[in-house]
């Protein structure tokens, strides 16, 4: 028998972060029962509920809540003030720092590589960074938070790559640097061509094997019972009210 294992869309709420002096719109996908963890997604698109919903609901399918807000336009240090008011958000949602991934494209990924030198993070991904605007950051901070950086080989500036990553390569944090061959800037966009079609895919492979990999999990309450009941005693109740 035919199963349908499709799971249901979900839209992205529409809200309004006020965050380094001006206000943002942002979306976001809340999850009921114990979330894996929680992505922060900057994307392109001035319209963070149609720019993000594609990835926010492929973040749901691996137990990811998630909040978006648009990069565009924002110069520097408004992105900073921008994820630094996205990142404070979500704790008040109840989500230490550990538990977070920042994930973002074009100037998201360098203001979330740029966000790794605090520390602050499980773990962040840039897609299609300028690689200019990464080789300075990474000069200037070595990120201290896991960053996964993917670029297409023909953008302008990937004759950067290997200065790039010998700079990554040499930071407190675990970062890795993927360009793609045969592609521009634009190959997570996903389109007909097969070569574009297979960076578009693996790209969000690794977008989600690097969170999964890296971002702390929410323990389960069952997981948090057997550790009381590691260091205390066996007279610890499970969930249910019974003492196991």
């Amino acid at each position: 028998m035919d199963l349908d294992v499709t799971l249901p869309r979900i839209e992205p709420a529409p809200a309004v972060l006020a965050a380094g002096g001006r206000e943002h719109a942002t979306a976001s996908i809340r999850l009921g029962g114990v979330p894996r963890g929680v992505a922060v997604l900057l994307v392109e698109d001035h319209d963070p509920v149609r720019g993000a919903s594609e990835p926010m609901n492929a973040l749901v399918e691996h137990g990811f809540e998630s909040l978006a807000a648009s990069v565009a336009g924002l110069e520097a240090l408004a992105c900073d003030r921008l994820v630094a008011g996205l990142l404070e958000e979500v704790t008040t949602w109840d989500w230490s720092p550990e538990q977070v991934g920042l994930v973002g494209w074009g100037r998201g990924g360098t203001a979330a590589l740029h966000r790794c030198a605090t520390g602050d993070l499980g773990a962040a991904v840039g897609i299609s960074p300028a690689l200019a605007d990464v080789r300075e950051i990474a000069c200037a901070d070595a990120p201290r938070s896991p960053w996964l950086g993917m670029v297409g080989e023909l953008a302008p500036d990937t004759g950067l790559a290997e200065e790039v990553g010998s700079l990554l390569d040499g930071a407190p944090a675990f970062t890795q640097l993927v360009v793609y061959p045969g592609v521009g800037p634009d190959f997570h966009r996903d389109a007909a061509p097969a070569l574009v079609h297979a960076a578009a895919f693996d790209c969000w492979q690794r977008v989600v094997e690097w969170l999964n990999v890296r971002v702390s999990p929410r323990p389960t309450p069952y997981a948090e019972l057997w550790e009381l009941r590691q260091h205390h005693s066996s007279d610890v109740p499970t969930p249910e009210g019974t003492p196991r």
